[in-house]
């Protein structure tokens, strides 16, 4: 595995799901691999209080009503842009 090429997928706001399709292996053995060489790795959804929850899916709703993009808000956010867009569809 190119440890180079994960963490570029990675900050170019590829899931850890995705990139182990890439190199044929498990999520979790992407980020475990991840958190070795150093790299944060973004929270998942699954693991937010209800409270750490509202207030992203918040943050998330503010930053679009400004006409940011999906990509944009990840960055600042640190999810993926499809993250973004899940938590969006829950503020609907």
């Amino acid at each position: 595995m190119d440890d180079q090429k994960i963490i570029q997928l990675y900050q170019e706001g590829k899931s850890c799901e995705e990139i182990a399709g890439y190199f044929d292996c498990t999520s979790q053995c992407i980020s475990k691999k991840l958190k070795k060489l150093g790299v944060q790795t973004r929270r998942v959804a699954g693991y937010y209080t209800p409270e750490e929850l509202k207030e992203v899916r918040q943050t998330i709703s503010q930053l679009r009503s400004q006409n940011l993009t999906y990509k944009e808000i990840a960055e600042i956010v640190g999810l993926s842009d499809t993250s973004v867009w899940h938590h969006l569809k829950h503020c609907e």
